[in-house]
């Protein structure tokens, strides 16, 4: 767009606050029409924050995710990407710490698949590793 409208901020360590400045207030386009265009706009809501987080857990699509949120709130206009990116935010947090086997035993756990594994007696590395879908299982132990 090369829009010429700018703005500058800077920090004074001196008065210990900010000062704007207005380099050029001229616009080459006109206001946007949807809300959609601005990020600001686009950000979801402590709840919603929430509501993405518990369905991300429970594996629910991005694209049915972003459909209930516009269910619950007509003025939401968050798109699909905001959705990627707090799915991305949400599941990079929770590996925070954590190697790698212990985020995929976690996710065992945490998705109620029937899991086993074997250590090394001395050096307590994993051996083994053996896991089942839980459907799966609950269907071969009744056949």
């Amino acid at each position: 767009m090369n829009c010429p409208f700018m703005l500058v901020g800077k920090y004074s360590w001196v008065y210990n606050g900010w000062t704007l400045s207005v380099i050029s207030d001229e616009h080459n386009h006109s206001p946007a029409r949807q809300m959609e265009a601005h990020p600001y706009a686009r950000r979801l809501t402590p709840d919603e924050y929430q509501l993405v987080a518990k369905l991300t857990r429970e594996n629910m699509e991005a694209r049915n995710i972003l459909s209930m949120l516009k269910k619950q709130n007509k003025d939401n206009v968050s798109t699909i990407k905001d959705i990627y990116n707090a799915q991305s935010k949400i599941r990079k947090a929770e590996k925070v710490g954590k190697t790698t086997m212990q985020v995929l035993m976690s996710l065992l756990h945490s998705n109620g698949y029937v899991h086993d594994y074997d250590t090394h007696p001395v050096t307590s590395k994993l051996e083994a590793l053996f896991f089942v879908h839980p459907t799966f299982f609950f269907v071969t132990s009744i056949g």
